[in-house]
């Protein structure tokens, strides 16, 4: 009688003390094992975790926290495949879309089982915003429709597709969005192509499109995938193009901090940012070296693409973002993620 009391009164001790267990990740509150059921996913071409200094000695308020910093949880990605070290930042981001490292400049690596189609066996939606950026538009999903017809079609006619730019001579019959328009983001599938948009540019900005895109979609589906998709940012690094480097960084980092903050009032909100092709900028050592930099173009110099890019991660299933792994299993992650482990990704993905 009393081996029975001391048990039970061990087992209360322990539940008391267990309940009362403030769960940490990066010295932030967490809810370890939530299912990520709401999917915000930015891949963003050319970005490093330095490159928030520009936002810290520039244009934000140096005590103001950027993205990064907010974030649950930081992991790196070795990138490299079966065929390079450091491939494009389209090879690396459609690895990190299949989970393959089998990824070879062709419309073969179209082929490939893609996360969303994964996802859909949960069902999950999917929709991708896409932001422009370079003429070269093998990069874009909604552009590589045109040149790899036969493999790459198929597999968006189950999901939508918003691009922040112009329509093209291919696109002239596609339809558009805007987003003040209480339609847009209610697509359930095609392309569309904002309306704000010229030869010049765009005068929606990317946090408005986001915002609005992604809360008339979400509404009403229990389970989805919302893609953020930019290369523009890279563009810019390549051109040297300081301001306009900063303005795009300083545009992701308020839409990326807008789906923080709704991630912290929905427990199943994951917001995942992956990165490629990653530029290693040389930073001044002075304030005034920093203010000449501000200014001047030839002063942004980076080599090569890094060997190592970054990605961060914060809300339901952060957890599995952290560590060093290869940039094709953030598929892996992402499906276990928005499974909570019920779906092993070995039994989705064929290579």
């Amino acid at each position: 009688m009393n081996k029975i009391s001391i048990t039970s009164l061990c087992s209360i001790v322990l539940l008391i003390q267990g309940c009362s267990l403030v769960r940490t990740l990066n010295m932030k509150e967490h809810n370890f094992g939530r299912q990520a059921k709401h999917i915000v996913w930015f891949q963003i071409a050319g970005l490093s975790e330095e490159h928030f200094a520009m936002l810290k000695f520039s244009k934000k308020d140096e005590g103001a926290l950027t993205s990064i910093e907010r974030a649950s949880c930081l992991g790196n990605v070795w990138s490299y495949n079966l065929y390079k070290i450091r491939p494009t930042a389209e090879d690396a981001f459609i690895a990190q879309l299949t989970g393959s490292n089998d990824i070879v400049d062709s419309c073969k690596k179209f082929e490939k089982k893609y996360v969303w189609e994964m996802l859909d066996t949960m069902g999950f939606y999917s929709g991708v915003l896409e932001l422009q950026g370079s003429s070269v538009e093998s990069k874009y999903l909604t552009s590589s429709r045109h040149l790899c017809s036969k493999e790459l079609r198929p597999k968006l006619n189950d999901m939508v597709m918003w691009k922040m730019s112009s329509r093209g001579k291919d696109d002239a019959d596609s339809m558009v969005f805007h987003y003040q328009d209480i339609n847009s983001g209610k697509e359930e599938s095609g392309i569309f192509f904002d309306r704000s948009c010229n030869e010049s540019g765009c005068y929606s900005s990317i946090l408005n499109n986001a915002k609005s895109l992604h809360k008339n979609y979400s509404t009403g589906k229990s389970q989805y995938l919302f893609m953020v998709r930019d290369f523009s940012y890279l563009e810019a690094l390549s051109k040297k193009n300081v301001a306009q480097v900063q303005e795009i960084l300083y545009e992701l980092d308020k839409t990326i901090q807008y789906f923080v903050d709704e991630s912290m009032h929905d427990e199943n909100m994951l917001v995942l940012v992956t990165t490629a092709a990653s530029k290693k900028l040389e930073f001044p050592k002075f304030g005034k070296e920093w203010f000449i930099f501000d200014k001047e173009s030839e002063y942004l110099t980076f080599k090569s693409n890094a060997l190592i890019s970054p990605l961060y991660a914060s809300g339901a299933g952060a957890e599995n973002f952290c560590g060093f792994y290869k940039e094709y299993e953030v598929t892996k992650r992402v499906v276990e993620a928005a499974s909570k482990g019920k779906i092993k990704f070995k039994l989705l993905n064929f290579f």
